[in-house]
């Protein structure tokens, strides 16, 4: 009877522990459990530039995209992300001098530089692990839309005569970026990210954006 008892203790505390293990287990992949249908939002910091050229600062930038699974860890998106505070630089004059050290005088006015830039994204991203943090890789095809002021100088006789323009153009080219997937449970991730996008063919502006962000996902 000692023996027995002994021993039916020592399965009903196996049977807990298993019980418990289990009920762990069934937490965690209820939390990584990736869902059919997401939607992510992101608020981020935005870097347009020209490779040959110049950047034209770091701004805020806002993102929405959807996100569905396709194989096992394997999920495509889209998303569209508008970048905002630009600020084009005033021409200044000077630069045409009627000798050395004698500048000659400027009329009108004209700003150098980025106005608006929104770029979308078609996208693949590969997720690694069952953990409630996954990182992943993302890549795929992105267009980037943007409009430019562009100065123009007229040299008179005695004065130099300042105009702008503003130009748009799209390009598409290709994105990458890596993040990590930490989640609170089935419905809902926060997703840190850095992504490159380029959007230099097809474009005349040749502009691409490097974009840091936090995106928040719900799905279900």
């Amino acid at each position: 009877m000692r023996r027995l008892e002994i021993l039916s203790a020592a399965l009903l505390l196996s049977s807990l522990i298993a019980a418990q293990s289990a009920q762990s287990q069934g937490n965690e992949l209820s939390r990584t459990a990736r869902p059919k249908f997401e939607i992510v939002a992101s608020g981020a910091l935005g870097h347009v530039f020209r490779f040959d050229d110049r950047g034209f600062g770091n701004n805020p930038n806002f993102g929405v995209g959807i996100e569905v699974p396709v194989w096992q860890r394997l999920r495509i998106g889209a998303e569209i992300n508008r970048t905002f505070g630009f600020e084009p630089t005033p021409v200044k004059c000077g630069s045409v001098l009627f000798a050395t050290g004698q500048p000659m005088p400027c009329v009108g006015s004209a700003r150098e530089g980025v106005s608006s830039a929104t770029a979308g994204s078609f996208t693949a991203a590969y997720f690694f692990g069952e953990r409630r943090v996954q990182p992943y890789l993302v890549g795929g095809i992105s267009i980037l839309g943007a409009k430019e002021f562009r100065s123009t100088s007229i040299v008179h006789q005695d004065f130099v005569e300042f105009s702008e323009n503003e130009t748009s153009s799209t390009g598409i080219g290709p994105t990458f970026g890596v993040g990590l997937r930490a989640s609170f449970n089935r419905h809902f991730s926060i997703r840190p990210e850095i992504r490159f996008a380029d959007g230099t063919a097809q474009s005349t502006l040749n502009l691409s954006q490097w974009r840091l962000s936090i995106g928040a996902a719900y799905g279900w």
